[in-house]
């Protein structure tokens, strides 16, 4: 199979003063990467993630 990619689409609940950093983590870590974190600038809902198959 080969490998393939998406895209993850995250909302935050709460103020949106702040930026926020969320740490991922995938209990599939063998067959998903995902990043570390994901930043969620100052009044920004929503973060995209990238998410490949292995």
């Amino acid at each position: 199979l080969a490998a393939t990619a998406t895209t993850l689409a995250l909302s935050r609940n709460g103020g949106t003063n702040q930026p926020l950093v969320a740490s991922l983590s995938s209990s599939a870590a063998g067959e998903a990467t995902i990043p570390a974190s994901v930043t969620f600038a100052t009044g920004q809902v929503t973060a995209s993630v990238p998410v490949s198959t292995i």
